[in-house]
């Protein structure tokens, strides 16, 4: 380069071509005047490039003092000073870049373009990313492209890597005073080719300029946007310590809109037994894939394992099961008999993912091994069920009647004709001298949405210092009911304490107020073909007096007869153990789907989502 040359003159201040102008066509300094204008310019320009080196790291301020060409000895105090009018904004282009950028997404989710190519210009490098769309049109990132750090593409720039970004950031210096249009031009020649990379044509390229405001690299931004017909250009900076291009594409491509609907494949019982599919949309056209959305499942008590989630794209709405397109399954070990609120989201590779339910992992299986899994009808016929609960308070008496509301919400849950189960409850308190309120509360037996909706109003009571509850009251209750002949029955009691006894003995237990025989209502139910289960706590009382100790005869006569077809300690009871034991396991034990829950409390079958 012929330096006597007005056209190639370099400029004093920042080391550009100057132009033939009164002043540096690049940084606007007077190219003629006092050379203390000018050394107050060099030491100007030098402070503002170490600031955007040193991008607020206290050790790297302390480097770059040596740096900065100046008569006077720099403090990184001075350099902090020289960047305070310095901090970024976006520009005016800023949102028209990010609505370019979605719409390039939207492109690609639609499978007008086969990748989104990012070539982001950062302090260190320059890196490749792409965006791709997956089968189920769903973008997210692909395997990262070459990276390649600038000192590899020059030898015009300082080996010392904070040196290297004082030059990238336009600093010129003392020690070796660097060259920038040599750096830039050596930059350029060795910019990635895309063709050879193998990237495909049907392809658009946005260029991201990590480093606004660093003057060799927004050449290096230029003639790539120019080079590579780039669509838009987004100006961010990620100079900072935790930046990271990747994570700010990632950022970016998790914008990118939903290309068709994703469901999540469940079960319902209809009302003549047939079960059929529920879809549950966890992912809608148009909304973006960072969306996160909730599904309400219940694992029914038939089978045994982790649930089957499968998720799914159908072509149009009138297609047949066996059309569907199965994107991805995943195994949830969530408790049988209860329901289960998940949170579905997209990952970074477009991958769903659950918060809520631990994912397991098990065996494949393919869509239509799935459906063919599946029965066609519930099994088992008719039953009445009959819950029977303690209601005196004590220790574990709310726990008793969470367990029972938990038992119907489950009953509501496994089958929604309201014909095929019925539920009903009786409460049942104590005996008390003063007491005016009723010993029971009885709901008839009826469809489980509305036993479920009684039991919800239901309260304990404070124990009246006796003994007993009343069980025999219960027991008479329970056979009034309009049990149905060719249902199976069941009277499932859960309490702890024995019932009274029809007369009133020497013992501090009173009788009851009725005169009622427990014995000859319990053989009424039994004669009638109802089933008793028991599910005993332990007695919340202390040890009887000695007079009194037919209480403790009379609690395990009484208990032994409430569970003469199956038994439970209520400490160690689950929701699957009863309905097992009152059989209401309708679908077989290899069906691998999760239920769709009940919504409706007046119905037992829930709004369709699809």
């Amino acid at each position: 380069m012929n330096s006597g040359s007005p056209v190639t003159a370099r400029c004093l201040i920042c080391g550009w071509p100057a132009g033939t102008g009164a002043e540096c066509i690049v940084c606007h300094s007077p190219l003629a005047g006092a050379e203390d204008a000018r050394r107050r310019a060099r030491l100007a320009w030098d402070l503002r490039a170490a600031h955007r080196a040193a991008a607020g790291d206290e050790r790297a301020l302390l480097a770059l003092v040596a740096e900065v060409r100046s008569d006077d000895p720099v403090e990184p105090a001075d350099i902090l000073a020289a960047g305070m009018n310095l901090r970024w904004e976006p520009d005016r282009h800023y949102d028209h870049s990010l609505g370019a950028i979605a719409n390039l997404l939207s492109a690609l989710v639609a499978g007008d373009l086969e990748v989104l190519v990012f070539v982001c210009l950062t302090a260190d490098g320059i890196e490749l990313h792409r965006a791709e769309a997956s089968g189920s049109r769903l973008a997210h990132m692909a395997d990262p492209g070459p990276r390649s750090e600038w000192a590899e593409l020059t030898a015009a720039l300082p080996t010392d890597p904070l040196r290297r970004r004082f030059v990238l950031a336009g600093g010129i210096g003392t020690n070796e005073p660097a060259d920038p249009v040599a750096v830039v031009a050596d930059i350029l020649s060795q910019l990635p080719d895309l063709d050879a990379l193998l990237i495909s044509s049907r392809r658009a390229i946005v260029v991201v300029d990590g480093c606004p405001d660093w003057l060799p690299l927004s050449r290096v931004r230029a003639e790539a946007v120019t080079r590579y017909r780039a669509s838009t250009c987004l100006k961010h900076p990620l100079t900072g310590p935790d930046d990271s291009a990747a994570a700010l594409v990632d950022s970016l491509v998790r914008q990118a809109p939903v290309g068709v609907r994703h469901e999540l494949v469940l079960i319902r019982p209809g009302d003549d037994g047939v079960l059929q599919l529920e879809m549950a949309t966890v992912l809608r056209p148009g909304e973006k894939s960072t969306a996160v959305n909730e599904v309400e499942i219940y694992a029914p008590v038939g089978p045994t394992g982790p649930v089957a989630l499968p998720f799914v794209i159908r072509p149009t709405a009138v297609t047949e099961p066996a059309d569907w397109e199965m994107v991805e399954l995943m195994l949830a070990d969530v408790p049988r008999g209860r329901r289960s609120r998940i949170r579905v989201s997209l990952n970074d590779r477009a991958q769903f993912a659950l918060d809520g339910v631990p994912v397991v992992s098990g065996p494949s299986s393919t869509w239509l091994e799935l459906l063919h899994r599946m029965p066609r009808r519930l099994v088992g016929g008719p039953i009445d069920v009959v819950f029977a609960v303690e209601l005196v308070d004590g220790p574990a008496a709310e726990a008793r009647l969470d367990l029972v509301r938990a038992t119907v919400d489950a009953i509501a849950s496994e089958v929604w004709d309201p014909e095929l189960i019925r539920v009903g409850a009786i409460g049942y308190f104590q005996h008390g001298d003063l007491r005016r309120e009723p010993e029971t509360h009885v709901q008839p037996l009826t469809a489980p949405a509305l036993a479920k909706r009684a039991l919800a109003a239901w309260r304990t009571r404070s124990n009246v210092d006796d003994y007993a509850a009343c069980v025999e009251e219960a027991l008479a209750d329970a056979a009034e009911l309009a049990w149905r002949d060719e249902a199976h029955r069941f009277l499932v009691t859960f309490g702890s304490r024995p019932p009274y006894l029809r007369d009133q003995l020497p013992a501090y237990t009173n009788a009851c107020r009725k005169g009622l025989d427990w014995v000859a209502a319990y053989n009424h139910l039994a004669a009638r073909g109802v089933r008793m289960i028991g599910v005993l706590g332990q007695p919340e009382w202390p040890a009887p007096r000695t007079t009194d100790d037919v209480a403790w005869v009379r609690l395990h006569e009484a208990w032994q007869a409430l569970g003469a077809h199956a038994s439970f300690a209520q400490q160690d009871t689950e929701i699957a153990d009863i309905l097992h034991a009152v059989q209401v396991a309708y679908v077989t034990p290899s069906t691998p789907f999760a239920y769709a829950v009940a919504t409706s409390p007046s119905r037992n079958h829930p709004e369709r989502t699809s």
